[in-house]
């Protein structure tokens, strides 16, 4: 299972976390990948400065709202379709 965490913590939910979260569980299910992938809210990353934080299998990364489907294809995808 691939586990993806998405930080809801103030900084990051201005900057849309909820938003990504949605179009990451519309991504899951379109590529037909819900059995495979878990998306969760955590609090705070400590990874404030730039853009949301998504812990993806323990490593913190960063992603915005008009990033999202890449940040899928590219972070989320390759890894999700390994398992």
């Amino acid at each position: 299972m691939l586990n993806i965490e998405v930080c809801v913590g103030t900084s990051c939910y201005l900057r849309g976390s909820y938003h990504i979260i949605n179009r990451l569980e519309e991504l899951t299910e379109e590529a037909k990948l819900s059995d495979k992938v878990n998306i969760s809210s955590i609090f705070c990353l400590g990874n404030c400065g730039t853009s949301t934080s998504v812990r993806v299998n323990g490593e913190v990364l960063s992603a915005t709202i008009d990033g999202v489907d890449e940040f899928f294809k590219n972070n989320i995808l390759p890894l999700a379709q390994k398992n």
